[in-house]
């Protein structure tokens, strides 16, 4: 009786076991009923459509030539040239890179960078060249991008992460920045990258 019941309460284990196993996969399958708790970020690229504010919703038509539609909520951050603006700023004809929530439900925009607004033409740009002179008391620095020498400013309110570069920036280092063109030959960094 001994054994049998030592058997039965093995079996009974491992059957335990079987079913926690199974539950853990069907979680992750279907995933968890809030759906911004597990989920991978992606980012999408493309123009604003419409922004649905009743719907709290956010159609765009991305690069690749699809029509998608985002939610937000209040925790969604709108950042144009280093500002947070509120999701209903955005406008139709907006050029935006959006950080994507994309697991268990609806699409998620955690974070949405205006490229090149509607409204403002200037646009979002990247260069990459070699520091020829660094001024930290004007918050400047020099570099050569292809044929042609541009100066670049950092803003007041640059990021701590893009000050501490700024800080150990040096002449001859190879640098990889994104942007706007204030003229020909002036630029005001938005982030190193």
């Amino acid at each position: 009786m001994k054994l049998i019941t030592a058997l039965g309460l093995a079996s009974t284990i491992a059957t335990a076991g079987l079913v926690l196993s199974a539950c853990q996969d069907v979680g992750h399958v279907y995933g968890p009923s809030d759906y911004g708790s597990v989920s991978q970020d992606e980012l999408w690229s493309g123009e604003v459509r419409d922004v649905g504010t009743r719907r709290r919703e956010i159609e765009i038509r991305t690069d690749d030539g699809r029509t998608r539609t985002l939610r937000y909520d209040g925790r969604t951050r709108v950042v144009y040239r280093r500002n947070e603006y509120p999701v209903a700023n955005l406008g139709r004809g907006d050029l935006i890179v959006v950080r994507v929530q994309d697991g268990y439900g609806p699409p998620y925009a955690e974070e949405i960078r205006v490229r090149r607004s509607a409204q403002n033409r200037a646009e979002l740009e990247r260069l990459d060249g070699r520091v020829e002179y660094v001024n930290g008391q004007r918050g400047t620095f020099e570099m050569r991008d292809r044929d042609r020498r541009i100066t670049v400013s950092m803003p007041n309110n640059s990021r701590r992460v893009d000050q501490e570069r700024f800080r150990r920036l040096r002449s001859g280092d190879f640098v990889r920045i994104e942007g706007y063109f204030e003229g020909r030959d002036r630029f005001e960094l938005e982030t190193f990258l």
